[in-house]
């Protein structure tokens, strides 16, 4: 009797096994398409539900003799800037052992310099203009400001970079020749640094195939990752959860406070030149933008402002309303969620 229950209870055990093994075998020969997994991601790409404003310091000094001249705030030069430095994030991707197999927006000149960066090359941007205002580096500095539209498409790296792939979105990166590097949201915007830096753990289909998830199917615009930012008087203190309504639930809940981020701009189709202005300690015009700028150093008490401090702005021009730009203009002043669902992947 126990030998007959001891024999059963072995071919109920292999039975069992044997089941779990083929439905995991099943399960791991699935692929989706490239489609499919374009449509799995589309749902943590979001859109500016306004406009904002981002900043980027970096030091002229012996650079373009324009930022180092009279610097008018409309001046050309920072548009271009702007456009040079944020195309570098896509191709960075871009083949350089193999040229012929990149596709035709692929433009290799632009990584003969610029690489530093944890995800490569681009142009990193802080929330406000205070909290990264240490990289404009003394005498040579200069400070872009970028009007971001409504509609910007961005990723948010700070909230669902710990998002888990399915079996047959695996599959799929494996099949482009991934092979185990890409196991979630977060390291696919990293892969491009690892490509132009030849770290070589990627190889030149999968990146080609990632370049085109994020640029051509998902448009990513930017995308934001953990950095800190500055604590003004003006903004309402951060809460760790933003609660929860039905637009925080449409985007899948929330992780807070919002304002620890900074944004990679990868692509300015949408930005205009007339979005862009940029500063050093000549420039005289743009005087308005200029002094909100002065007041929100001096609403953090910070210390950097005396080293752009711009003579024409005595005191008493220092606005009133700082707390009001700040809010309206400065992503995770008001805790708010400043995104909502974008559109679906193409």
């Amino acid at each position: 009797m126990i030998s007959r229950f001891v024999t059963l209870l072995i071919l109920l055990t292999a039975s069992t096994v044997f089941a779990q093994t083929n439905n995991a075998n099943q399960t791991q020969g699935n692929v989706a398409t490239e489609a499919e997994v374009a449509q799995y991601f589309s749902k943590y790409v979001y859109e500016l539900k306004k406009s904002y404003k981002v900043f980027h310091w970096f030091n002229g000094a012996g650079r373009n003799a324009v930022w180092s001249s009279r610097l008018s705030a409309s001046n050309p030069s920072g548009y271009d800037h702007l456009v040079n430095l944020s195309r570098r994030y896509y191709n960075a991707f871009c083949s350089q052992k193999n040229p012929s197999a990149n596709p035709s927006d692929c433009d290799l000149s632009d990584l003969q310099y610029g690489r530093d960066g944890y995800y490569g090359p681009g142009l990193y941007a802080s929330l406000d203009p205070v909290a990264t205002a240490a990289f404009g580096g003394g005498s040579g500095w200069v400070l872009m400001q970028i009007q971001l539209p409504k509609g910007y498409r961005v990723a948010d790296l700070t909230k669902d970079q710990d998002v888990s792939i399915p079996p047959e979105v695996l599959n799929f990166f494996s099949q482009e020749g991934c092979k185990s590097t890409v196991k979630s949201w977060y390291r696919l915007f990293s892969a491009g640094m690892e490509n132009v830096n030849g770290y070589n753990r990627v190889d030149e289909k999968c990146n080609l195939m990632i370049r085109r998830l994020l640029k051509d199917r998902l448009k990513v615009d930017g995308f934001f990752y953990r950095y800190g930012t500055s604590n003004f008087q003006g903004c309402n203190q951060s809460s760790t959860i933003i609660p929860q309504s039905a637009e925080t639930a449409a985007i899948g809940g929330y992780q807070g406070p919002f304002g620890v981020r900074a944004l990679i701009v990868a692509n300015t189709d949408k930005i205009t030149a007339s979005d862009v202005r940029v500063f050093n300690s000549q420039t005289s015009d743009a005087k308005a933008d200029r002094t909100f700028i002065m007041s929100a150093f001096e609403n953090i008490r910070s210390g950097y402002g005396s080293f752009f401090n711009w003579k024409d702005i005595i005191p008493q021009d220092r606005d009133p309303q700082i707390n009001k730009w700040l809010q309206e203009n400065i992503i995770g002043c008001s805790n708010d969620v400043p995104y909502g669902p974008a559109g679906g992947a193409q």
